[in-house]
């Protein structure tokens, strides 16, 4: 396959009793170009509903070949791809309080017959193996949570997996916070993240 042309990488905005979000910082300081694939970034919104419209719009607009979406996890000490999103909003899990718009569901579906789970494309396996490489804590995560992260990815799977042509290789990795790993290293956690992608779409 030739070489990406366009990759999409989102953070998100602050959000809850977080003042700053280090992946909105951290992709803000992505190069225009990695690997030779021009790079496209965003800070998403951390509202149910509009984080996936701002992410699909940003994919209409950009047509990407990949799309790597972050967030922060914080309590996490590694850097953590996401395997799966589910089919649930529910802000009375593990984050505990609502989104930036007040609103806090509980056990409601992000899509209507929906499937239940979603997995993401992209090569969990090789990026933790390559951030390890690098000297990043790294591990594979089974569970997005409930809230924002966990329906960005899974409301944007679900629009890929129904509207051909599909984007190859699309998912989520969660960072920790910066007690655990400075912003330079979360940034260069996630170009070695886009450079791992790249380099399996161009072999796939």
């Amino acid at each position: 396959m030739p070489t990406a042309s366009t990759v999409l990488v989102t953070g998100f905005e602050p959000f809850g009793p977080h003042a700053t979000n280090p992946t909105a910082e951290a992709v803000a300081l992505l190069p225009e170009r990695i690997t030779g694939a021009r790079v496209v970034t965003a800070a998403l919104p951390v509202e149910y509903g509009r984080c996936a419209e701002a992410a699909l719009a940003l994919i209409d607009e950009h047509s990407p070949d990949v799309i790597v979406l972050t967030g922060l996890a914080a309590g996490r000490t590694a850097v953590t791809p996401e395997r799966i999103g589910i089919n649930v909003r529910d802000t009375g899990g593990v984050e505990g309080f609502a989104d930036n718009a007040g609103r806090a569901p509980v056990d409601l579906p992000i899509v209507a017959d929906g499937p239940d789970g979603l997995f993401s494309t992209l090569p969990n396996r090789a990026i933790v193996a390559a951030l390890l490489a690098a000297g990043i804590p790294a591990e594979m995560s089974a569970t997005a949570g409930t809230f924002i992260c966990n329906e960005t990815l899974y409301a944007v799977l679900h629009v890929l997996s129904s509207a051909p042509p599909p984007v190859p290789l699309a998912g989520f990795i969660h960072v920790p916070d910066t007690d655990v790993l400075p912003i330079g290293e979360i940034l260069r956690a996630i170009r070695v993240a886009v450079e791992t992608t790249v380099a399996a779409l161009e072999t796939a």
